[in-house]
Order: C-alpha cells, then structure tokens, then sequence
C-alpha cells in the first residue's frame, strides 16, 4: 500500500495533498514511505491543516483500520471516530463524540506529547507525539503490550526471590560474572554486619566488603588484603567450600556452586556454636574412652590377680581330693573344687572381655585341624556332660578337613563356650557338635554347630543374646547364673575371624548355634627327599 496515495473509494479533497510535504527535506516521498514501512511501532503523520499525511502498516494494524479505516487527507476527528468505533476507546455514542471533541481541542498542546493508552482487548499503547517543523505532528504508537507483560513477570520473580531469600535461615548471595551481588538476604548482612542502609542489588563485591564489621580493627593495608582474598574465593571456580575464621572470632562454612551463565551462588552458615559443641564432644570422647581404657586395664589386672590365689584353691582341692577323706569330707571338698572352676571361668570371660575391649587384644594365625581342636574341646567337657545324663552327639564332616590358617586357641575358646552354654542349660536330653566343610583350592568354608534339647531362647531375645552381660529376665534362665560374657566373647571373637554366628532356637525345644568361617587352607609341606 502506498502510504501516499488516497485509499480506493475515498474522494479526493479539493486542496493539494499534504503528503510530500510531510517528509523530511532532501527525502524523496517514496524513501520516506519505506522508512517508516520497517518500523516495528505504528508511526502517523498529522499535517499542519490537521489531515493525515502519511501512515504505516503497522498502524493501520494496531488500530484495526485495514477496512479502509483511513486515508491520507482525513481528518484528525475521523481518524479517532474510526479507532473509536472499533473499541479504541472502550466508550460508544455520545460518550464517544464528547472524548474526540475533547481530544481534538487538546492537540497539539503539550498535555498531549506523550500519552498511555489502555485498551479494552488488553493491549497497552504508548504514544509519542513530536511537532514537526511546518506545523505539523509525528505520532509514534509503541505497542507496550509483552514489554510490560514481561517486567511485570520479572517483578514477580523478583518478589519469589526476595520471600525466598527472606525464608532462608543460611547467609545466601547471587554474584555475577563481574563480582557484582546480584541478590542477598538479611541473613547474609547480619553475619558479616554490614548495615542494610549502606548496600543495594547489584553493588560490587569490594564495595560491599568494605563495610564487613569484622575487618573495622585491620589496617588499610590488611583490609584491602583480606578483601582481596575473600575476592578470590568467591571467583576461583577450583574452590567450593571452605570454613572461614572473621576476625571477630565468629566461624563461617561457605558453600559456593557455579552457575552457567557465569557467577555464583553462595550460601553462608554460622557453625560457631556447632564447633563449640563439636569440640566439647570430642573432648568427652576422648574422656571417656579413656576412662573406659582405665577401667578395662583395671578389670584385667584386678582378673589377673584374682587368678592367682583361686588356683592356688583348686589346687588343695585337687591334693585334697587325693587324701583320705570321709564321705562328708569328699561332698565338701567337691563343692570347693566345683565353684572354684566356675569362678575362675567367669575370671577367665572378664579377663577376655577387658582386654577385647581395651584393644589389648591379638589374633594369630597358625596353622591347625579343626577337627583336633574340636576332639580338644569335647574331651575336656565330655565328663561334664556324662555326670549330668546327657548324651554327647558327634557328627564329624563329610570330607576330610586339611589343615587351615587361624588362630586354633581362639576357635577352640568359641567351641569350649558354646559346648559349655549347651551343657549347662540342658537338663535332660542330648547335646550335638558337629561338623560341616565346603573346601575350594584355597580356602575352607566350614560351620560348627553346637545343638542342644535345652530351655531354649525366646524369640524377643534372641537378637540381644550377644549383647554384654545380657541375660533373659526370668527365673529359668536366672537360676543357670553367669555373667552373660561367653557368648558377647564368643560372637566378638568369630567376628575378628572374619565369620559369623547363626542362631536357631525356640523356647522350650532347645538351641543350634552355626559357627560359620572362611580360612585359607595351610600349604602342604613336601616331604623330606
């Protein structure tokens, strides 16, 4: 459309249009026509006689005029009753001729240059009217509708960002690729006491760190020093956390994560306080672990002595017991022989208790039969076991066992202890230790297992029966006595060995405990030649 010709079916005015007129001197109409066609923003040129000399397309959009809504030579008033009547105005009829009176008795005056439009579809337009050198008026149309749509949406985020902030109870900060503080928080001023009245968004790092409080005491020099290294922090993308000592003795953690389009975001913590607590546990700790360390070589030693005159005891027991006694005599002599043993075994648990405990405590490795160790351990409590009716079930292993890698006396220990629970918490009934291997070149997975047809364990207590010094609450479990040591020893043992203990048991039908342990396999030694 030529912007410089009247629209089709309009009559011509009897005066010369003002169209050439309208561009700028030295500017052909055409040029200027093509100018104004590039422009974005709705451009209308009002001659001095006050008609149209010249319009975009972009106008004639904005406006909804493209049904020959205008012409170059209309009139300024027909030109608003145009836009009106297509809703420019958001008014109709009489309402509407009293706004174009108002309008056109107003132009050109300065309560007119600049004017903000709202329409009722929603749009925003605003308007610049600039006086020409003839007398005339260039109006631009900025469609300001997205532009305010968009700052509109900016502030809402920006409002999200300053709740958020506001809600956080870290120190948080946004920098820029610049050094500049995008954002902060209250939180991250109060930490560094800097005064609110003194900073804004978008203030550079160094001038806001001139006012840290905990830098007033330093030296020009110092201080300019510390910001620089603060500065670096913030702007080393190698260095993501680090604590920070203020030097008014308050401890920062800094968390600092990188953001894509360059800068950073940092979260600041006071961990004063925890430290403090942290510290304070950490000497409780130690306090306590070596209270425990004197109390354990205390039990060792006090074990230790005990040891000595009870075996000086059992031993007149056992030459007593060689003399010619009579019946009563023989009944009290066993009794001092019998509660003697019991004694310096729970000795002996007290004793292996402490010095696990204390860490006074090795493993060796040797080579050894398992199988010897478990005819070792049954001879010694078999006598035990015939005295009080049992039956001593011996189930040996499948395949041959070979000489294994361990400590024989701890693993002769374990079975002593299971063997001796078993025994003592059956009355009638049998007692089984057996014997199972699965061999490869190296190792030997093996599993004894030490069964009983005794009181049984409860199901509540059978995930605390390793515990120290645990034993079941009622009286038929109380009457049997003990410390409840063997079986936390027995269980604190197999587990430096590496293996496990498996328990199976109900209450009243008896107990199996599976001792179960990988041990590499001795080399054989070749024979003399």
């Amino acid at each position: 459309m030529n912007i410089f010709s009247r629209a089709a079916g309009r009559a011509a005015p009897t005066e010369p249009s003002p169209a050439t007129s309208s561009a700028p001197i030295g500017v052909s109409p055409s040029v200027f026509a093509t100018a104004i066609e590039q422009l974005h923003d709705g451009v209308l040129v009002i001659g001095k006689d006050r008609r149209v000399a010249a319009f975009n397309q972009r106008y004639i959009e904005m406006f909804r005029l493209e049904d020959g809504g205008i012409a170059v030579g209309d009139r300024i008033e027909d030109v608003m009753r145009h836009v009106g009547l297509r809703g420019g105005f958001g008014i109709t009829g009489q309402a509407l001729e009293a706004e174009i009176a108002r309008r056109v008795a107003l132009w050109g005056s300065d309560s007119t240059r600049h004017e903000r439009r709202v329409y009722v579809d929603g749009r925003v337009i605003d308007i610049v009217r600039s006086p020409t050198e003839d007398g005339g008026v260039v109006a631009v149309h900025i469609d300001m509708t997205d532009r305010l749509a968009g700052e509109a949406a900016l502030e809402r985020q920006r409002a999200h960002m300053v709740s958020i902030l506001a809600n956080i109870t870290d120190g948080v900060c946004l920098m820029d690729a610049d050094g500049a503080y995008t954002a902060f928080n209250e939180r991250f001023l109060e930490l560094y006491g800097v005064p609110r009245d003194k900073v804004h968004w978008g203030i550079p790092f160094r001038e806001l760190a001139q006012h840290f409080a905990d830098l007033d005491g330093l030296s020009p020099e110092r201080r300019a020093a510390e910001i620089e290294h603060r500065f670096r922090f913030a702007t080393d993308p190698s260095q993501t956390r680090i604590h920070r000592q203020l030097f008014s003795g308050a401890t920062l953690e800094i968390n600092k994560a990188h953001l894509p389009e360059g800068g950073c975001v940092l979260t600041i913590s006071d961990i004063t306080e925890s430290l403090r607590q942290r510290r304070a546990l950490e000497e409780e700790r130690v306090r306590v672990q070596e209270a425990s360390r004197h109390q354990s070589r205390f039990l060792a030693r006090m074990s230790h002595e005990m040891r000595t005159p009870l075996n000086g005891i059992l031993g007149i027991a056992a030459l007593l017991e060689r003399t010619e006694l009579d019946a009563r005599q023989e009944g009290y002599t066993s009794v001092i022989r019998e509660s003697g043993s019991v004694l310096l075994r729970l000795i002996d648990d007290l004793l292996d208790a402490t010095r696990i405990e204390s860490g006074e405590f090795e493993l060796t490795a040797a080579p050894f039969a398992v199988c010897e160790v478990m005819r070792e351990a049954i001879a010694t409590l078999e006598p035990e076991a015939h005295a009080k009716g049992l039956t001593l079930e011996k189930s040996p292993s499948a395949v041959p066992v070979p000489k294994l890698i361990g400590d024989a006396v701890r693993v002769k220990q374990v079975v002593l202890n299971l063997l001796a629970n078993a025994i003592k918490f059956t009355e009638r009934g049998s007692v089984g230790i057996g014997l199972d291997a699965t061999l490869d070149d190296s190792t030997a997975q093996i599993a004894i297992s030490v069964s009983d047809t005794g009181i049984g364990i409860a199901e509540e207590d059978r995930s605390q029966i390793f515990r120290q010094f645990f034993q079941a609450d009622d009286r038929e479990n109380r009457r049997f006595g003990g410390l409840g040591l063997g079986l936390t020893i027995c269980d604190e043992l197999v587990r430096r060995m590496g293996g496990r203990i498996e328990v199976l048991s109900e209450q009243g039908h008896g107990s199996r405990f599976v001792v179960h342990l990988s041990l590499p396999r001795a080399p054989e030694t070749m024979p003399p030649p």
